[in-house]
């Protein structure tokens, strides 16, 4: 447990007894300690499970925790102006880890405080739900105070101690003698350490940046390595990204800080590739000079890529195959570039040598390093569209036992007003059941087959729609198994022993003979298939039957509803799909040529379903469709003797 004192740890550097190893052990511990910090530090701001809309103290909690993660670099020059730049920058990394631990192990008290002030002994139980409403309070605005000003203190202290190693004698005691004054610290400087001003190391290292993403030829070793190089160019990937979201998402936009965790894990992921570079060259002493000639090359990518996203023509889903090959290609490009360019291209005359394999493998593990892990670790964008509470919808309004409640009354209700059949006389009664309710065209679908049959098929008045849809459920039934059920049993005692009942069913449908059946709002209903078809038709005792299904793979229903007493006709065949199924279809594929071209000038059913096969045959070859969807008909041996006796109140067109 000695490194977790940070006074015995300084006196290490100062005996110089701290190897470079172990220094850069301790880099690499406080890069990831500040990642945990930053998100323990968010985590104080009262964002806990349950909190939907951040208030004003969220707000000033997260300013505060992300302003808290860039003091200490503050506070780092400041208190180093004039001291060892590397040697300095490797003392504060280690004695930084004490103050994170420190730091974690104050949190957790903290925290439990706030949270039995803001939400009582109750949260702590497994049980325990959080108010959907639930905001942070005060318990968790002073506890991120108290970590906070914690976190700041410690850092500035350590600080200090590691600014006064190089300048202050330590006493130690060595063989029981007192010695008041120790050896040189010995200081290891990189090799492209720069001594220019900041403006000049700027100049330099965004030109080299823009020749290697260019793949242009450069001095990369020329890149120069500076802390203040460094966090220039992180706060530039960070304004591209933060610019680049408030223009991706429309107005109005809310800022989001933990977009700022996005940025962090990202320059972490760099400096773990150019340690992975470094390790692969044996050169771990130009760690730093890697992780800035990567970070200025991508400069320009990240600029593409963000317009990428912005341009529609290039961002959707048929274009990005190739813009993503293209963009491995690039990157790979540009890493490779920078290590030919730092330690000379190989020589391969004689076969693939070590630094052959060190310059393939250096851009592939960059490759894998940066980007892989985005595959499974969600990020943050800055800006978010801000979140527009909808006033409810009528049906978001009614409770599922409401919207079930009614349908019995309105399916009767709608049957009230058909009329009795006429003695003596074959009449048709129709039910047309539009069972989906994502897509419109089934809404159109099912109101242009009832004005059709009202006026074309002479069965005006003894029509009944059953409809899922958001905008109709108020005065048309919906689409269910019961209220067909319903449905056929209210025409039923309309009818005579010789009239028939046509039902046109309009749905997508599945290989197994089901119709999808919904009207979102998380409802749910029983499944409609051609068996529960079957047995509300047997049960409802209607003996004549005449059926249109208009949904892909229809014809698999065929051998559950046939009978001889019954005409079926399906948009598709028991293996294939029909076609017109989607918003952008006026009527399926089915219904435009059986019911809007064909059955108004053609009286025999049989003719007309013949004439609109092959009409949908010649549309489908028109456009390019390849596997047809084959319409199915079964005529039952006595269903022509009812359809004989019936004759249409209304003529056809071609009658008129």
């Amino acid at each position: 447990m000695q490194f977790l004192r940070d006074k015995k740890l300084a006196r290490r550097f100062r005996t110089c007894s701290v190897s470079e190893k172990e220094q850069l052990i301790y880099y690499i511990l406080f890069i990831i300690l500040t990642l945990l910090s930053g998100t323990a530090i968010t985590a104080a701001s009262g964002m806990a499970a349950g909190h939907v809309i951040p208030n004003s103290i969220d707000r000033i909690i997260s300013t505060i925790s992300v302003v808290s993660l860039f003091l200490p670099i503050l506070i780092c020059y400041n208190t180093n102006k004039k001291g060892d730049d590397c040697a300095f920058v490797a003392r504060y990394s280690a004695l930084s880890i004490p103050v994170f631990v420190q730091l974690f192990l104050i949190c957790i008290p903290l925290m439990l405080a706030a949270e039995y002030i803001d939400y009582g002994a109750e949260s702590f139980e497994d049980d325990y739900q959080y108010p959907a409403t639930s905001q942070s309070g005060i318990g968790y605005l002073g506890a991120t105070i108290l970590i906070v000003w914690y976190y700041i203190w410690r850092m500035n202290e350590a600080f200090k101690i590691a600014s006064s190693v190089g300048r202050f004698n330590v006493s130690v005691k060595r063989n029981s003698t007192l010695v008041t004054k120790a050896k040189k610290p010995r200081v290891v400087h990189d090799e492209n350490v720069s001594s220019a001003g900041i403006l000049e190391q700027l100049k330099i290292n965004f030109a080299n940046g823009i020749k290697a993403s260019l793949i242009l030829p450069s001095q990369t070793h020329a890149f120069q390595t500076s802390w203040h190089s460094l966090w220039v160019v992180v706060i530039f990937h960070g304004l591209i990204s933060l610019v680049a979201d408030h223009f991706y998402y429309d107005a109005p936009r809310v800022f989001e800080s933990d977009g700022l965790l996005y940025e962090m894990c990202r320059t972490f992921l760099i400096l773990v590739a150019a340690y992975g570079i470094a390790l692969i060259y044996r050169r771990t002493d130009l760690v730093l000079n890697f992780t800035i000639s990567i970070l200025y090359a991508l400069l320009l990518p990240q600029i593409v890529n963000e317009i990428h996203y912005e341009i529609e023509f290039l961002s959707n889903s048929e274009n990005q195959d190739t813009y993503t090959i293209f963009w491995y290609i690039w990157i790979y490009a540009i890493i490779a570039g920078i290590v030919c360019r730092k330690f000379g291209p190989a020589a391969i005359d004689d076969g693939l040598n070590l630094k052959a394999l060190q310059h393939i493998i250096a851009p592939l593990m960059v490759l894998a390093i940066l980007y892989y892990p985005w595959r499974y670790l969600y990020y943050y964008d800055f800006w978010y569209e801000e979140y527009q509470e909808q006033p409810a919808t009528p049906l978001e309004e009614l409770s599922n036992e409401e919207l079930f409640g009614m349908q019995f009354g309105m399916v009767r209700e709608h049957a009230q007003d058909i009329p009795e059949s006429v003695s003596g006389a074959t009449d048709i009664y129709g039910i047309i059941f539009g069972s989906y309710a994502y897509e419109k065209v089934f809404k159109r679908e099912v109101m242009f087959v009832n004005h059709s049959l009202q006026n074309y098929f002479g069965m005006k008045d003894r029509t009944l729609s059953l409809l899922n849809n958001q905008e109709t459920f108020q005065e048309t039934p919906l689409a269910t198994a019961t209220n067909l059920n319903t449905a056929l049993d209210a025409l039923s005692e309309k009818m005579q022993e010789e009239d028939i009942i046509l039902l046109y069913l309009t749905s997508h449908g599945s290989d197994e003979g089901e119709l999808s059946v919904n009207l979102g709002n998380g409802i749910t209903f029983k499944t409609v298939n051609a068996e529960a078809i079957k047995e509300a038709l047997d049960e409802s005792g209607i003996k004549n039957r005449l059926i249109f299904v208009s949904a892909c793979y229809s014809g698999v229903m065929i051998d559950s509803l046939a009978d001889e007493n019954t005409l079926i006709m399906t948009a598709a065949a028991a293996d294939k799909t029909s076609f017109g199924c989607s918003d952008d279809s006026v009527l399926t594929y089915f219904a435009d040529a059986l019911f809007k071209q064909t059955l108004p000038h053609e009286n025999n059913l049989i003719k007309a379903f013949e004439i609109a096969k092959e009409k949908i045959l010649d549309r489908e070859e028109e456009e390019g469709i390849t596997t047809h969807s084959d319409p199915q008909i079964f005529i039952g041996d006595k269903i022509l003797e009812a359809l004989n006796k019936y004759e249409r109140a209304t003529p056809t067109k071609s009658e008129e």
